[in-house]
């Protein structure tokens, strides 16, 4: 027996909705899109780049071309939905945001990697010198 014929009708029908939203709103092929994307040219920063093609593609979206709707890199939910994207203000300030985190973890993995040195000198120093 298979776990999907073990499925409760709620479950069933919780996947069946889950299916046709991803359908209807071509989530499915913007995903495949971004992966192939994220692949193809590997950056260094995957989450930037992701918010990068995604805001490009809510651009162009907005200019007609027949593609899968990208409403916003924040993701919305209900009553929300009718809310516009980011604007490019906004995006900026995440994105200054997100480097000063990136820098504060820098440093915070620059003063662990000379504690681990740190501790290594002296569980390695010869405990008759001390």
């Amino acid at each position: 027996i298979k776990a999907t014929d073990m499925q409760t009708p709620s479950a069933a029908s919780a996947k069946a909705d889950a299916l046709s939203w991803t359908n209807q709103k071509n989530l499915r092929i913007l995903l495949e899109q971004v992966t192939s994307e994220l692949l193809t040219e590997q950056p260094d920063d995957p989450l930037m780049k992701m918010l990068d093609i995604l805001e490009r593609r809510s651009t162009s979206d907005q200019g007609g071309q027949n593609s899968p709707p990208v409403a916003s890199v924040a993701g919305r939910r209900g009553a929300a939905s009718s809310a516009p994207p980011p604007s490019t203000d906004e995006v900026d300030k995440l994105r200054a945001e997100c480097d000063k985190w990136k820098r504060l973890a820098d440093e915070q993995e620059a003063m662990a990697l000379k504690l681990e040195e740190r501790i290594a000198a002296l569980e390695g120093a010869d405990p008759d010198a001390a």
